[in-house]
């Protein structure tokens, strides 16, 4: 197996908003590398060895409209009763960042 470590990046995802789901969540991959490279002080660049950094983030689209996570249970239960009327999709983004070279 590969050794790895998962660490949780510390962002506002709610400030970083796109009316386009692919675009939205590139730009929400981006941030949490670019804050994980700055929580580790890391440099891309002056890491030995093969390390890579993997970030992601997905956005569910309903009827054209980006859905936030539920704030309560009502909610997500409307949520939930909608889809059963018109299914939802999922848009996802990965970010692979080299450490070694600093290359995404």
């Amino acid at each position: 197996g590969v050794p790895f470590e998962c660490i949780s990046p510390d962002i506002d995802e709610k400030a970083i908003r796109d009316p386009d789901p692919a675009v939205l969540v590139m730009k929400l991959a981006h941030a949490k590398a670019d804050a994980l490279l700055a929580h580790l002080s890391l440099v891309p660049g002056e890491t030995e060895g093969e390390t890579l950094l993997l970030t992601s983030d997905q956005v569910v689209v309903f009827e054209g409209e980006i859905r936030e996570k539920p704030e309560s249970e009502e909610e997500a239960r409307t949520f939930i009763r909608g889809y059963g009327r018109s299914p939802c999709r999922t848009v996802g983004a990965i970010v692979v960042t080299n450490l070694a070279t600093g290359k995404c």
